[in-house]
C-alpha cells in the first residue's frame, strides 16, 4: 500500500489572457499570489469568476502542501485525475512536466 495526499480544496487562481505569467514568475514560490482568487479544485474557469464563461485562455492554479516526511528518499508523484487541455507543473519553482491530453488522467513523478 502506498500513502496518498488529496489535494482537492483551496487554491489560488489567476486567469493570464495574454500568457505572460511563465515570462514573470507566476512559478516561483517566492511570487506574491495574495490578490489571486481562492477556488475550490476540482473547478473549471466559469466557476472561477462569472467573468471568465467561455474562457479558452492560459490560467494558473497554486497550492502549498507539506510532504510527509516518510516520502523521503521514495518515489512521489502528482496524479491529475484531468486537466483541459495543456497542463505544465512546476513544484517548489521547478518544472517537472506537462501533459496535452484533456480530461484523461496523468502522473508526473517529483
Amino acid at each position: 500500500m502506498y500513502d496518498t495526499l488529496d489535494l482537492c480544496g483551496l487554491w489560488r487562481f489567476q486567469p493570464d489572457p495574454a500568457d505572460e505569467g511563465e515570462g514573470v514568475g507566476y512559478s516561483r514560490p517566492d511570487f506574491d499570489v495574495a490578490r489571486w482568487r481562492e477556488v475550490r479544485v476540482p473547478v473549471d474557469f466559469d466557476t472561477c469568476h462569472p467573468a471568465l464563461e467561455a474562457y479558452e485562455g492560459v490560467g494558473w492554479f497554486r497550492r502549498t502542501f507539506t510532504a510527509s516526511a516518510a516520502w523521503r528518499g521514495k518515489r512521489v508523484v502528482l496524479r491529475f485525475e484531468g486537466v483541459n487541455v495543456h497542463a505544465k507543473v512546476w513544484v517548489n519553482g521547478h518544472p517537472v512536466g506537462q501533459h496535452d491530453d484533456g480530461f484523461l488522467p496523468f502522473e508526473l513523478p517529483i
